[in-house]
């Protein structure tokens, strides 16, 4: 089982951490042109998802590098 947020604020220390996203080799889903990708990013915690951010649309594109990042806190467990 996944720790909860309020047990990682409690754990001790986090980073900020930038996630960068690209896709490659997307399924084309659109009938007369290349599909308009875009990522959503959602935070899932007892079960419910919480909208958290998203990138921009990217047009005619099966190959997307997005140019929007994500900054997140993130905890490393320690061995």
């Amino acid at each position: 089982m996944l720790p909860n947020i309020q047990e990682l604020n409690n754990a001790g220390p986090r980073q900020q951490v930038e996630l960068f996203i690209s896709c490659q080799n997307l399924k084309n889903m659109d009938i007369l042109s290349l599909t308009d990708p875009q990522v959503k990013l959602f935070q899932e915690e007892n079960g419910k998802s919480t909208f958290l951010d998203q990138t921009e649309i990217i047009n005619d594109n099966l190959n997307p590098q997005f140019a929007k990042s994500f900054a997140l806190s993130y905890f490393f467990e320690m061995k």
